[in-house]
């Protein structure tokens, strides 16, 4: 075996042993790798060794796992546990009873949360409710935000946040605690009972960045029995209002600016301009100081330091696992974004998926860039309070080296990503300077993932699994993932979620059967935690169940993706069976894409796409443009195309071909 690609190189010297192993027929493929990332590889190697010593284990092979679970380490995860206690070997085998025994199942995730409740749950589920889904914990009283943050004394003073400060071009990272968190937000929560009067269920909405004082409102709110109304700060100003109109919301938590790379953008200045009723409003910048409040609006710091109608102790308002908690917002495939609407079960979703996936514990510190607007924002709070983990918090471009410095100061061990943002570290060579040995996991989602991505993105934390996980803001978190219990392939899930039946429909809508290598859209059953039952704007019905085929005489729930079945049993994901686009884990559709477009001078139609590769994984937008007339300037439409994308729909177009 030829190993020029050795040569002058930091492996030169080891380019025997490495043809040694390579070429020992003893070993299988994986066994080889193993070999190679034990004894010869590790992160201050170039990536292009790594990929073509990988590429030639492999060179004959479809399965092509790059992480191997350990089992002696593997025995103290979470799941492994579980299934030992059940005398279950596989997590096939495990899948299966989590379908077959659903009560068992859920009743025991459940448990092991250690909700508190005020009053018991008569049972796990029961459908009296809704016809399709069940309805959980019947009769049970909690407020899940106790659940986050009422802590035994023995972890009163732990970091709840870790976050981080320049001081002087220095990262500096600060704590909250999770008593000065509860206190915080039992602050906040007394002040908007006071001062704005506010009552269970009514809605409030937060519209900035998700930093310690986003998250203490968004606890405070839940405390009140309210319901947040999540909304991404990079939307444009109608996107705002559209969404503060449907949920009929006018009370908004904002801040004066948003400083990024190095630029102040006004935020505050932009919730005024949708005519909400009434601004709380954070001071971040020091040129607040000319920035003049509406009459009706106050500032975060003044609205704490109100006197308030104080109680010898406070008491978070007590309510069914059915109750709203958060309104959060989905493109899905038309222009009007759907209303979709978390409940007090679905945080247990988000809870429950942490520990058996990425086995989420006590010890570890979980940093992912998003944003309260997201789903993984709110799924981020309840993963890692609920669990009593660490939330590692970073107001800025998280594509910057700002962030990659403050992840290993942090000593991060769980790291949440998309695909693009991986994308941008290795172009930019971002990785190259800094030791993420901490690091544990890696998990990312909002689109298909890129295979070198991200096996150079486990490399560099010295080959470190990467959970895939796939799912929804209507499903409160994935249906599909990998675990710590299964070889790690890049850009593959291994498993659906437990308590999910998945299965593949041609394009008549048919199901496919299970075996061997298949290609269809995901429809899900109907009994898992976490799948919403209604829309605050829409018929959840109509759009999850209409037309779809019945299994086991209940017709399985739409959702959309493309996935190819392989003959291991793995999946990868192949996009968007509809319309529907994730571009950079932005979900819009072409039709929204296209409406806007189309509002720009001396364009007569334009077609919006997405492009992907099954190798590359990341969909890139491209948009056809036919003129009205000869267009010499067209380099200046191109650009407008990309202000307008930008400025509505907060995307940044990869290419405009102009025809």
């Amino acid at each position: 075996m030829d190993l020029y690609f050795l040569d002058n190189t930091v492996l030169a010297d080891k380019a025997q042993h490495i043809q040694t192993i390579l070429e020992n027929s003893s070993l299988t493929a994986s066994q080889k790798w193993q070999v190679l990332t034990k004894e010869i590889l590790n992160p201050n190697i170039t990536f292009t060794l790594h990929l073509k010593l990988y590429q030639l284990c492999y060179q004959n092979e479809s399965f092509k796992p790059m992480w191997f679970p350990d089992e002696k380490v593997s025995q103290n995860y979470y799941l492994a546990q579980w299934m030992k206690r059940l005398n279950i070997d596989t997590v096939a085998d495990f899948h299966r009873y989590s379908i077959e025994q659903a009560k068992a199942f859920w009743q025991q995730a459940i448990d092991d949360l250690a909700i508190e409740f005020t009053q018991p749950a008569n049972c796990v589920f029961d459908y009296s409710l809704f016809p399709y889904t069940p309805t959980w914990l019947p009769n049970a009283r909690f407020n899940i935000a106790n659940s986050c943050v009422n802590v035994d004394n023995t972890i009163l003073n732990k970091p709840a946040i870790l976050y981080h400060k320049h001081i002087k071009e220095k990262i500096t990272i600060e704590t909250l605690s999770y008593k000065e968190l509860d206190t915080l937000s039992t602050r906040i929560a007394q002040s908007l009972i006071t001062h704005y009067k506010i009552k269970p269920q009514s809605k409030i909405a937060i519209v900035m960045p998700m930093n310690i004082e986003a998250v203490a409102m968004y606890i405070a709110i839940i405390k009140l029995g309210s319901t947040v109304v999540s909304i991404a700060d990079s939307f444009s100003i109608n996107e705002i209002c559209t969404r503060l109109k449907i949920s009929n919301c006018q009370l908004v938590f904002t801040q004066d600016f948003i400083e990024r790379n190095d630029k102040a953008l006004a935020l505050y200045q932009k919730i005024t301009e949708t005519e909400v009723a009434s601004i709380i409003c954070l001071k971040t910048h020091s040129s607040y100081t000319r920035l003049h409040l509406r009459p009706q609006d106050i500032d975060f710091e003044s609205l704490l330091n109100l006197p308030i109608a104080l109680k010898s102790d406070f008491n978070s308002y007590m309510q069914s696992a059915q109750t709203p908690i958060n309104v959060l917002f989905s493109s899905g495939t038309t222009g009007t974004p759907k209303a979709i609407i978390w409940e007090q079960s679905t945080a247990l979703k988000a809870a429950t998926d942490a520990k058996l996936y990425m086995n989420t514990n006590t010890s570890d510190i979980w940093a992912w860039p998003t944003n309260l607007g997201w789903m993984m924002g709110p799924w981020l709070i309840f993963a890692t309070f609920i669990n009593r983990a660490t939330l590692a918090l970073f107001d800025g471009v998280p594509t910057s080296l700002d962030f990659i410095r403050f992840v290993e100061k942090a000593k991060v061990t769980k790291l949440g990503v998309i695909p693009s943002i991986v994308n941008a570290w290795r172009n930019q060579n971002l990785l190259e300077k800094i030791n993420w040995q901490h690091i544990q996991l890696f998990a990312t989602t909002g689109e298909a993932s890129n295979p070198e991505d991200m096996l150079y993105l486990s490399m560099k934390a010295g080959y470190k699994p990467i959970i895939e996980y796939c799912g929804g803001t209507e499903i409160g978190g994935a249906y599909i993932s990998s675990t710590l219990l299964q070889p790690n392939v890049p850009s593959c899930f291994s498993t659906p979620c437990f308590g999910i039946e998945l299965k593949l429909l041609n394009t008549q809508q048919e199901i496919l059967n299970d075996e061997g290598l298949i290609q269809g859209e995901a429809a899900l059953s109907s009994c898992a935690l976490g799948l919403s039952n209604r829309l605050l704007n829409a018929n959840n019905n109509a759009i999850y169940y209409e037309k779809m085929p019945y299994y086991h005489n209940v017709p399985l729930r739409r959702h959309g993706d493309l996935l190819l079945r392989l003959e291991n049993g793995y999946y990868r994901s192949l996009g968007r069976a509809d319309n529907t686009m994730n571009l950079g884990g932005i979900k819009t559709s072409s039709a929204e894409i296209e409406q806007v477009l189309l509002q720009l001078d001396n364009v007569y139609e334009l077609a919006a796409i997405a492009v992907s590769d099954e190798n590359e994984g990341i969909s890139k937008l491209v948009i056809y443009v036919v003129t009205k007339q000869d267009c010499a300037a067209q380099l200046n439409l191109k650009i407008k195309c990309r202000a307008y994308s930008r400025r509505d729909l907060i995307l940044c177009l990869k290419s405009v071909t102009l025809c």
